[in-house]
């Protein structure tokens, strides 16, 4: 079974913005965190791993999870940490998983913040799709 899923730079005035989707809402999660690697130019330093990482993140919509989910990402790669393995699962309005793989990096541009501007997950042809503006 392959996966219907990606990522990709789409036009934006002053910050970057990147178009979204996934085959279930996990992988749409997934693919988000994928692209905020890639906009923030992440670069493995080999051979340093971290230790794991339990989330237990909550929203009052798929949105603010989604945000909460970035924002946490950010969080540790603004200590120069980032994650290869993420499983997550998604009910509602929380995320519960853990991430594993964590790897020292260097960051090649700062992302300052996930934004909400035009943030709206949709359900289309069974696939989610979304818009995510990354402050830079």
């Amino acid at each position: 079974m392959t996966c219907t899923c990606g990522f990709k730079e789409i036009e934006h005035t002053a910050d970057i913005a990147v178009e979204v989707w996934g085959d279930s809402i996990q992988v749409l999660f997934n693919q988000a965190a994928m692209a905020l690697y890639a906009i923030a130019a992440v670069q493995m330093i080999d051979g340093i791993e971290s230790s794991a990482l339990q989330l237990d993140l909550k929203g009052t919509d798929i949105e603010t999870l989604l945000v909460a989910f970035l924002s946490e990402l950010l969080y540790y790669l603004d200590d120069g940490i980032f994650f290869t393995n993420m499983q997550i699962t998604i009910t509602e309005c929380s995320l519960n998983g853990e991430l594993s793989g964590g790897r020292k990096a260097l960051i090649g541009r700062e992302v300052k913040a996930i934004t909400y501007h035009d943030l709206d997950i949709q359900l289309q042809d069974d696939i989610y799709r979304t818009r995510i503006v990354f402050d830079v």
